[in-house]
Parts: structure tokens; C-alpha cells; sequence
């Protein structure tokens, strides 16, 4: 399993979310990482929208749980819960809450690390061959797509000439018929 943090959405910076967005072809499953305040904004909503529809497996992450209190924490939580499913019409059945600063200097289990880490070893598990064979087949299905907008390009830039051939070919029968009354 590779995990690849894109850059995210809403940066000033055009490029990272176009980023973001041109890396959505190549994913299997999704982690979808997600702060307190705001729970969730718009464009990641819409991102996660977009994602549910090209693979079955996201699990929902709160970071930064210790910058807030628990009842913040449970507000977020039943916040981004509710816009979650109302936006992908299903349930979801778990958001991870964690401190990836706490993890870093504390070290250990603290929240829902291990929860998290057992959650990403049983995707592993069960779904390792069935990943790489949608991957497979999502980059067969992208490429032919390419491979088909090539010929099509190809086909267009012989035919132009040849009908242009053709035209000017049609015009000079008619100009010599014409010259020798034909």
C-alpha cells in the first residue's frame, strides 16, 4: 500500500488543488483527512464526493483532536458525520479522531491511532488483490481512453489532407474538363 498526502484544495495556489485533482485516476482507497474547525469545508466535500465514486473504501480521519475540547470534538464529529452521508447517501460508520502531534511526541496509542492503523492493516487484508486488480483495470480503461483519443487525432490530421487532396483534385478535372470542353 502507497500513500500519497496530496497538496489539498483551497490554496491560493491553483496548481495544488489541480494536483490533487489530477491525482484522483490513480487512487484505490482514501484516507480523508479532516480538521475540527472547520469540520469540513466545500471543496473537500466535493472531492469527497468525487472519490466515493471511483472507490469503495475512505476512511474518515479528524486530525488535530487535541487542539479542541471533547465537546468540539463530538460537535465536529456529528457535524461531518451528518454532511458526509447526506452528501454520499450512506452511512458512515466512523470518523477517526486523532493528533498526529501528539502521535509524533507522545508516542504510543493516543484516540483512535491504533484504531486507525488496524482499520488500514484489514484494508490491506482484505481488499490487497481486489486493489490492484480495479487499479489495473482503471489504468487499462484510462489508457485505451488515451490510446483511442491518439487515433482518433491521427485519423483526423490524414483525412484533412486527403480531402483537401481530393478538393483540389475534383477542381483541376473540372478546369481541364472545362478548358477542353469536355
Amino acid at each position: 500500500m502507497c500513500f500519497v498526502d496530496t497538496p489539498g484544495l483551497g490554496s491560493v495556489f491553483e496548481s495544488n488543488s489541480a494536483a490533487t485533482h489530477a491525482f484522483l485516476p490513480h487512487i484505490d482507497a482514501a484516507v480523508a483527512v479532516i480538521g475540527a474547525d472547520p469540520p469540513i469545508a466545500g471543496d473537500e466535500l466535493e472531492l469527497v464526493e468525487t472519490i466515493s465514486k471511483q472507490v469503495q473504501d475512505i476512511l474518515f480521519v479528524l486530525n488535530k483532536a487535541d487542539r479542541v475540547t471533547e465537546e468540539q470534538r463530538a460537535a465536529a464529529i456529528f457535524f461531518a458525520r451528518q454532511v458526509l452521508e447526506n452528501r454520499l447517501q450512506h452511512p458512515v460508520p466512523f470518523i477517526f479522531e486523532i493528533s498526529a502531534l501528539e502521535q509524533i511526541k507522545k508516542g504510543g496509542s493516543q484516540r483512535d491511532w491504533d484504531r486507525l492503523v488496524a482499520s488500514l492493516e484489514q484494508l490491506v487484508e482484505r481488499s490487497g488483490q481486489q486493489l490492484v486488480w480495479k487499479a489495473s483495470a482503471r489504468s487499462l480503461h484510462r489508457l485505451s481512453g488515451q490510446l483511442l483519443a491518439v487515433i482518433k487525432r491521427n485519423v483526423m490530421l490524414s483525412v484533412g489532407p486527403l480531402k483537401i487532396l481530393r478538393s483540389e483534385s475534383a477542381k483541376r478535372e473540372r478546369l481541364c474538363r472545362k478548358r477542353c470542353n469536355l
